[in-house]
């Protein structure tokens, strides 16, 4: 009797292994040619001892994942048949549990240290492809998260992460529909950090596919720190993401509003030991918070730091100046202002008495979508007609709440004279 004959990948089929001229449905240990091995499977199968046959076959398993002769649908087929037995032996609990991720652990490792490195690239796909066949066979949520996890640090260590990149989109859906506890829920968002800054990192689309990549990677940090924001957590764990945040929102050329100051991890980097973590905080504060005065003395106060956020001071002071104008296009249509400001307010908003400097800030802001506007050089005037605040607190939900109050009534007026 061979072991895939009684071993279903799934309650209703069984996994195939294309073999050529072989059976199409065999047991793994004739997979691997070893006849003693297929003698022991075989006599552990018949006392129904499901767990022993996983131990018996996984050092075959990781055979599959060394050697290129065997297909990726090869090596994830077999890897199925391991976690279907664990899912169908009966066995339950922690220790199912347990036996799933021994599966997976030998799917991310085993074998690895006799790849040659000209196999290493399409042995790096065998094991994803392999973790992803145990991952859609467990059933257990915190199981189903453990397993993605070990399956994006696998990608994230043998530097294949585009294979994984498609979790990101759908991962935080998973971890509401999995109801998972806090723990698994940061380590799973911590993998997910890691596989972002990398396909980042790598990014050579162009602008717009950076720009997209670049917010990918500052959706996977919040969707990390938030998880900071459970009771009972350790905010202080989060730091070393929380500046990376920080410095990746300080150095992107587009961004410019961002609610991190309201993170408990965020918060923690004015008490974290290192200089590069309350320079991180300190510089965040002040160009989503503070004036123009503001970012130049936290610019001044923590000039030696900035290496080590990999900032570059030139590029911030003019970051600065789009912030600083945001806040006060933010504050001419606060509580149904008219959006018109003079040159003059906004020359020393800005910290310049240069109209050019002025006029070519508004033109970027403009341009990165901070705000929409228009100038009157013979009024000497900017009209912001829309703005992108750049925290959204209390204030900000008043002026939203306002301008649809605001519509709605156009609306209703509209409706009338149409009727």
């Amino acid at each position: 009797m061979s072991v895939a004959a009684v071993l279903p990948v799934s309650r209703s089929s069984s996994v195939v292994l294309n073999l050529g001229d072989a059976p199409a449905v065999i047991s793994l240990a004739s997979l691997i040619g070893d006849a003693a091995l297929s003698a022991k499977v075989n006599s552990l199968v018949e006392r129904g001892d499901a767990p022993g046959c996983i131990h018996a076959l996984l050092p075959a398993a990781s055979t599959l994942l060394a050697s290129s002769q065997y297909s990726n649908g090869q090596v994830s087929s077999a890897f199925a048949i391991l976690a279907s037995t664990a899912e169908e032996s009966g066995v339950e609990g922690s220790a199912l549990h347990d036996l799933l991720l021994e599966i997976a652990n030998t799917a991310k490792s085993a074998g690895s240290a006799s790849e040659k490195p000209e196999e290493k690239a399409q042995r790096s796909a065998a094991r994803v492809k392999a973790l992803a066949a145990v991952y859609h066979v467990a059933a257990a949520p915190v199981t189903r998260a453990n397993i993605l996890q070990i399956l994006l640090e696998t990608a994230h260590e043998r530097n294949v992460d585009a294979l994984v990149a498609p979790v990101l989109a759908r991962v935080d859906s998973w971890v509401e529909a999995w109801a998972l506890p806090t723990a698994e829920a940061q380590k799973l968002h911590r993998a997910c950090v890691d596989v972002a800054e990398a396909l980042y990192a790598g990014e050579t689309g162009g602008p717009a596919a950076e720009r997209a990549a670049c917010t990918a990677v500052l959706e996977r940090m919040e969707a990390y720190l938030k998880t900071f924001e459970a009771p009972g957590s350790n905010a202080a764990a989060g730091v070393e993401v929380a500046r990376r945040a920080c410095a990746l929102f300080l150095a992107a050329p587009h961004t410019f509003a961002s609610d991190m100051l309201n993170l408990s991890a965020v918060k923690a980097l004015a008490s974290a030991p290192d200089a590069a973590s309350k320079a991180a905080g300190s510089l965040l504060t002040a160009f989503l918070t503070g004036t123009n005065d503001a970012v130049a003395s936290a610019l001044s106060a923590h000039k030696a730091a900035l290496p080590a956020l990999g900032l570059d001071e030139g590029k911030l002071r003019s970051k600065a100046r789009l912030c600083m104008l945001a806040a006060a296009a933010s504050a001419s249509r606060a509580n149904g202002g008219n959006g018109v400001v003079s040159y003059a307010d906004l020359r020393a908003t800005l910290g310049t008495s240069d109209d050019m400097v002025l006029e070519a800030t508004v033109l970027e802001a403009v341009h990165h979508g901070v705000v929409v506007a228009k100038m009157d050089q013979i009024e000497s005037t900017v009209t912001f007609e829309d703005v992108t605040p750049r925290v959204f607190g209390d204030e900000e939900w008043k002026t939203l709440l306002h301008d649809l109050k605001r519509w709605e009534v156009g609306l209703q007026r509209l409706m009338h004279v149409t009727l």
